[in-house]
């Protein structure tokens, strides 16, 4: 963790392609790894709750209630102000103060996301799991079944013995005996409930 970040810093008012870009926003660096980013430009401040890291000359950043990180470069200039360095130029923030508060709120959201920790990560090991395992959670292992993804956003697996297809509009689809309909209008429920389909396929 680099220290020099812990504290408020505030979009350099006087660069106006940082204003253009980032708008009256603040960011408060916290040494407990927390950064509360703030946006000023809606009447009201709203604020986004995130963990950061660094590495090297880059912040790393995450948000707990919707994981996923986000990279970028900083430096120093000699003013002392953070600089983000980018194809368009730097944008530039300005330490305001070496607090680094934070409001009840946030705090009261933080505790929340913490809470619903490990559903999410429950979540995150379902969706890692492949239909075909689902599949045999519910119906055995009995049955040989085939798994496709095309696109990548459709996970969907069926009985060996279904061929398959894809309509013009890149819908997916089963060719399966009438009689067996239900296995496939269930398996589709229980994928879709998991967030596997994003489609449902059509049964001809």
């Amino acid at each position: 963790m680099d220290p020099r970040l812990v504290g408020t810093w505030d979009a350099d008012s006087t660069d106006q392609k940082t204003i253009q870009r980032y708008g009256h926003t603040s960011m408060i660096f916290r040494p407990d790894g927390t950064l509360a980013y703030m946006d000023k430009d809606r009447g009201k401040s709203s604020v986004i709750a995130l963990t950061y890291r660094t590495e090297g000359d880059v912040i790393i950043t995450d948000q707990p209630s919707s994981p996923r990180e986000e990279r970028i470069r900083y430096v120093f200039n000699r003013e002392g102000k953070m600089e983000f360095p980018g194809p368009e130029g730097a944008s530039r923030f300005v330490r305001t103060s070496a607090d680094y508060p934070i409001s009840r709120e946030e705090s009261e959201f933080r505790k929340r996301t913490e809470a619903a920790r490990p559903r999410r990560e429950e979540a995150a090991t379902l969706a890692g799991a492949s239909s075909k395992d689902l599949w045999n959670q519910v119906w055995g292992d009995v049955n040989q079944v085939h798994e496709f993804r095309i696109p990548v956003s459709h996970r969907a697996a069926h009985p060996s013995t279904w061929p398959q297809a894809i309509h013009d509009a890149r819908s997916p689809y089963f060719m399966r005996p009438r009689g067996e309909s239900f296995v496939l209008g269930v398996t589709a429920m229980i994928l879709g409930k998991k967030g596997f389909l994003r489609r449902n396929p059509k049964g001809e």
